[in-house]
């Protein structure tokens, strides 16, 4: 009994130690830097950028790719995420809160070049959703110098094999 007890009594001091060591306030960053470059990828992958410059819309600008999440690009903001050098599915949504990704998305398909940057500009139309231009590397290189990388939210896009 005594043994339990002792036990007890030291598990608990033990985490009210450990809970004093902890940092007492979590800090959530929404924007990061990140390095746009081609050097880290591998023969059969390519690197995605995503950008939104400044624009009327205040809502949050989804962006899937092969229908898996990749980032909420809020107004002057990029995301970059590496995927596979060949046909992908590309889709942004208004963010609306409230309402669950719709089962079919407005993908259009996009080949990528192995081992090279391609630049996605997000933008609203004329009736404020959101769609898609691939932009070359010269205008976009300018259009992105100087945007901070959205951090609040992880991608759910699969790796490449």
């Amino acid at each position: 009994m005594k043994k339990r007890l002792l036990s007890t009594a030291t598990a608990v001091l033990l985490s009210g130690a450990l809970m004093a060591c902890a940092p007492t306030a979590e800090r959530w960053d929404t924007f990061g830097t990140s390095s746009i470059g081609t050097g880290n990828l591998k023969d059969n992958e390519s690197l995605l950028v995503f950008y939104r410059q400044a624009d009327s819309e205040p809502a949050p600008m989804n962006v899937y790719v092969n229908n898996h999440y990749q980032a909420s690009l809020l107004p002057n903001s990029i995301s970059t995420v590496v995927v596979c050098a060949n046909d992908n599915q590309l889709a942004t949504l208004l963010a609306t809160p409230g309402l669950a990704k719709q089962a079919q998305l407005p993908n259009a398909t996009y080949s990528l070049p192995a081992q090279q940057v391609t630049y996605v500009k997000v933008s609203p139309n004329a009736s404020a959703q959101p769609v898609l231009s691939v932009i070359d590397n010269a205008q976009a290189e300018s259009e992105v110098k100087g945007l901070p990388t959205v951090k609040q939210t992880l991608s759910r896009v699969r790796a490449c094999k």
